[in-house]
């Protein structure tokens, strides 16, 4: 019985001939299989029409985005529905405070806000986060577009309370 020795970084591995033999046609069985599968390469790279529709719905990101989205009424909207619906906070207003805020949302492909959430609020506990989602909750933009689609984007927007 003859014995093969093979050194494989760290191991002498021993085969005998007929465990070698085995190893050698299960190679080759494998091999054979392999060669018989047809792979569709354009199933391999990700394309818009491969891809499934949840991916495609995905938001994109506000910079990177052909066509963006605009808030209907300009950038004066967000201030001027928060006067004509009084929200600024009472608390804040009778304190004399004012307040500052960062809102993170998606605005989806029929250009309506959702997945409101404050990110950053300035001071906090006054009421200036849920006033300001309150604000662009009721807010319509135009919709984005990539590659001629309507896309859903995410975004943020800065809303600054002042007293006058």
């Amino acid at each position: 019985m003859r014995l093969v020795i093979l050194f494989t970084g760290l191991f002498l591995i021993c085969f005998s001939d007929q465990m070698m033999s085995q190893i050698v046609d299960s190679t080759k069985q494998e091999a054979a299989l392999s060669d018989s599968v047809l792979i569709d390469s354009s199933q391999l790279s990700p394309t818009e029409e491969n891809l499934p529709d949840s991916v495609m719905s995905l938001p994109v990101d506000f910079f990177a985005v052909e066509v963006k989205p605009e808030l209907i009424g300009g950038k004066y909207a967000i201030i001027q529905y928060i006067n004509t619906h009084d929200l600024y906070p009472e608390m804040a207003a009778a304190a004399g405070i004012n307040g500052d805020v960062i809102i993170s949302f998606i605005v989806d492909t029929t250009g309506v806000p959702i997945d409101l959430e404050v990110y950053q609020e300035r001071p906090p506990g006054f009421g200036f986060g849920e006033a300001a989602i309150e604000a662009i909750k009721n807010m319509r933009f135009k919709s984005a577009i990539q590659k001629g689609k309507y896309v859903q984007v995410k975004m943020q927007q800065v809303i600054n309370f002042r007293i006058k």
